[in-house]
């Protein structure tokens, strides 16, 4: 995650959209969630999480999120 953030400063444009899983190693999907919404970022971010239903979903949604997407990802749900 912290190669995302990294990668998104020296590309110097704000994606559209960004999709997320809640256990990345280095960095979690929440905690670079609250990072893009803290600098600024208006990208609809997208949590992903095998737990639809759990606190994953509740923290990526406090944390800023637009949306969950649980796993398996498939085209129909994006």
């Amino acid at each position: 995650a912290l190669e995302v953030l990294t990668a998104l400063r020296r590309v110097g444009k704000e994606p559209t959209v960004v999709l997320l899983d809640y256990n990345m190693p280095g960095m979690s999907g929440l905690e670079t969630v609250v990072a893009l919404r803290a600098r600024g970022s208006r990208a609809r971010i997208m949590g992903v999480t095998g737990n639809a239903l759990g606190p994953d979903t509740d923290a990526f949604m406090a944390g800023g999120c637009d949306g969950i997407l649980t796993k398996p990802v498939t085209a129909s749900n994006l």
